[in-house]
């Protein structure tokens, strides 16, 4: 036994390290999908496990599962049934052409109008919940005005996770910083002076966000009326090119016919796009013949799914002021057994396909994974890197200053790369031992960098936040998947925009103003 010992304690001395190389590998393999995500995910969570049982003692199973954030789980479940039925009904499509109608046939004007829904909805509701009602209606806006989704789909999940830190109730690492017990025994944070304080730094990230948008999206909102007819012309001139040279006059016959229709399919395709192209932005579409193309096909399942989608998402909101003995989890698993009973669903197999059982894999790997790295320290090495680099600044308005930006960008940066709860929660502690020890620090202030850093910090990448993945999942499953890089591209640039203004915003009305 001391033998053994003695041969790792090298791995105990350099576990911050092992955990640090064990979450690039992961991220390497993720960013050159050597592998599909959620697979990585699970093979990631168990190399952890293995390593930590080498370091430390093998955790137990029950241990291991206790890991999985349930709640996240069954709320993802819970939704992704309901959200299911509810497509049935053809209110995506419905509202996607109510939606363009509203922008007047402008790309540009129809991405702010969601994009600024987006974020007020998920100031209010679960961030995940607002992604899973609203994805789906832009992939069908999109297919409907010929429009590539991704684009749309990355600038919702990004102002969803801008919109969220707004309120207490919007963003995890929120939930977590405002009922810790030390927090809330200080008395100096609550659902109002949290909004009174985040809002504003907030509205000022949509802002800035929408400019870096306008300039990182100049050449990519454009409609695709061709996009099926190209589709079609790649399997068409595929075919010609497998066919053999006048084997027999038949089979010439049936070339000769298979180009021609390829010459015309190329001539119609590039007539479409000199249409699209007279107008700067989109090739104009009559609003009134997709009006009448989709209609709510099932009005008395549509009454239904709506009856239960409120009050289901009343519940969420109330969960936060009221005293509900349910969790999120519950309230969406229990509505979506309400709505499967009142829908008369008899193929139940029909609804299950519906589920996004690589997205759920994916999160149970993660926050396995997650879990292991922090006991592995590596969290807690973070945070207190942290805290010594704050104490070796004089006191006063600088050291405050260095505080709130060494807070906000190494929670950013961590959090674009490790899941934001664990590391939200190894950094409340560090906070509160900043505002209460001898170094003159208010809580207020930090609190708010800690709440900027850790939630806009999750659009960095696209395992930043539960938003992104679930956005991720909902894409590739209606066949337009997402990759890191193409995530990176805009959440990375979105990211550093926002937090920059955040931090601005901090500098400004907390430390040369002293709002607190």
């Amino acid at each position: 036994m001391k033998l053994r010992i003695r041969q790792l304690g090298w791995m105990i001395k350099y576990q911050v390290a092992i955990a640090a190389v064990l979450l690039v590998l992961v991220y390497v393999l993720i960013i050159f999908e050597l592998m599909h995500r959620t697979i990585i995910a699970l093979v990631g969570s168990f190399a952890a496990l293995a390593v930590l049982s080498a370091i430390q003692s093998r955790p137990a199973f029950l241990e291991v599962i206790s890991w999985i954030d349930f709640d996240t789980i069954g709320l993802l479940f819970g939704m992704m049934i309901m959200v299911g039925i509810f497509s049935d009904t053809g209110f995506f499509e419905y509202t996607a052409v109510k939606a363009y109608k509203l922008s007047k046939g402008r790309v540009w004007r129809l991405l702010v109008i969601l994009c600024v829904l987006i974020a007020v909805l998920s100031a209010f509701l679960d961030n995940v919940t607002t992604i899973l009602l609203l994805t789906p209606v832009t992939i069908r806006l999109c297919k409907v005005i010929d429009l590539d989704p991704i684009p749309l789909i990355l600038a919702e999940v990004v102002f969803c996770n801008i919109g969220g830190t707004a309120t207490a109730i919007g963003d995890p690492p929120n939930i977590i910083i405002v009922n810790d017990p030390k927090i809330v025994a200080s008395g100096q944070i609550d659902f109002g002076n949290f909004m009174l304080h985040m809002a504003p730094g907030i509205v000022a990230c949509m802002i800035a966000g929408l400019v870096a948008l306008k300039f990182m999206y100049r050449k990519k909102l454009q409609r695709m009326p061709s996009q099926l007819k190209t589709r079609e012309l790649d399997i068409w001139r595929r075919t010609a090119e497998r066919m053999r040279v006048h084997d027999s006059e038949e089979e010439a016959l049936v070339k000769t016919k298979l180009l021609d229709y390829v010459k015309q399919l190329e001539l119609e395709i590039e007539v479409e796009q000199l249409e699209s192209e007279k107008d700067s932005e989109v090739g104009m579409i009559d609003i009134s013949e997709l009006e009448a193309k989709y209609p709510i096909t099932d009005m008395p399942l549509f009454i239904k799914c709506c009856t239960v989608l409120l009050v289901v998402i009343g519940l969420f909101f109330l969960h936060s002021f009221v005293e509900v003995n349910l969790n999120l989890a519950w309230i969406a698993i229990i509505g979506a057994m309400v709505l499967l009973v009142v829908s008369g669903i008899h193929d139940v197999e029909k609804v299950l396909e519906k589920i996004e059982l690589g997205t759920l894999l994916f999160f149970a790997g993660l926050f396995v994974l997650m879990h292991t790295l922090e006991e592995m320290e590596l969290m807690s090495y973070i945070a207190d890197l942290a805290t010594e680099i704050v104490g070796k600044v004089p006191e006063g308005d600088a050291r405050l200053a260095v505080a709130i930006l060494v807070i906000l960008w190494i929670g950013a940066i961590a959090s674009a790369f490790i899941d934001n709860i664990p590391f939200t929660k190894a950094m409340i502690p560090i906070v509160n031992e900043l505002a209460n020890s001898n170094m003159g620090l208010p809580l207020q202030p930090l609190v708010w960098a800690l709440s900027y850093g850790t939630c806009l910090g999750g659009n960095g990448t696209i395992i930043g936040a539960s938003a992104n993945v679930v956005a991720a999942g909902l894409a590739e499953q209606q066949g337009h998947p997402i990759t890191f890089v193409t995530f990176f591209k805009v959440g990375m640039p979105q990211m550093l925009v926002s937090v920059f203004v955040a931090m601005c915003y901090m500098l400004i009305f907390h430390v040369a103003i002293p709002w607190y």
